[in-house]
């Protein structure tokens, strides 16, 4: 294959990848920024020049101004409803770890499992016989 094919079977590829990255910025269960940046990041290398770099550059800014706002805002929510940060460290680590289990969709399937069984364990809702968050104890009705 000559140089131009593959730029743009490169190009089409990278295309597809925009469009399940603005899918996945609106839906949670598909990555969606990551998935902006690396395709533009494999977009650039293969096309080259300065012009691919400057896009990929904006791309980087841009995605990492949104994922830095969004965290800030999620922690502001975190914050005001009293959820202490290690369930989030811990929703962080196995995201990561989740990564090299399951690629491209492993980030957030390990966070949001991390950050269940946290909340779980720190709610106590994972013991058997333990009564649900919110939820108090009656006295007995019986008469004496």
């Amino acid at each position: 294959m000559d140089s131009l094919t593959v730029q743009i079977i490169v190009t089409v590829l990278a295309g597809l990848a925009y469009v399940v990255g603005l899918v996945g910025i609106v839906v949670p269960v598909l990555p969606g920024t990551i998935t902006l940046v690396i395709a533009t990041l494999i977009w650039a290398i293969v096309v080259g020049g300065w012009p691919a770099w400057v896009a990929f550059g904006l791309v980087l800014v841009f995605g990492a101004i949104g994922m830095g706002t969004s965290y800030v805002l999620t922690g502001r929510k975190l914050h005001a409803a009293e959820v202490p940060m290690w369930p989030i460290y811990v929703g962080i680590a196995s995201g990561i770890v989740g990564i090299f289990v399951i690629p491209f969709l492993g980030l957030p399937i390990g966070f949001l499992i991390g950050l269940y069984v946290s909340e779980a364990l720190r709610q106590g809702t994972g013991r058997r016989g333990s009564p649900p968050p919110g939820s108090r104890s009656r006295p007995s009705a019986s008469a004496s």
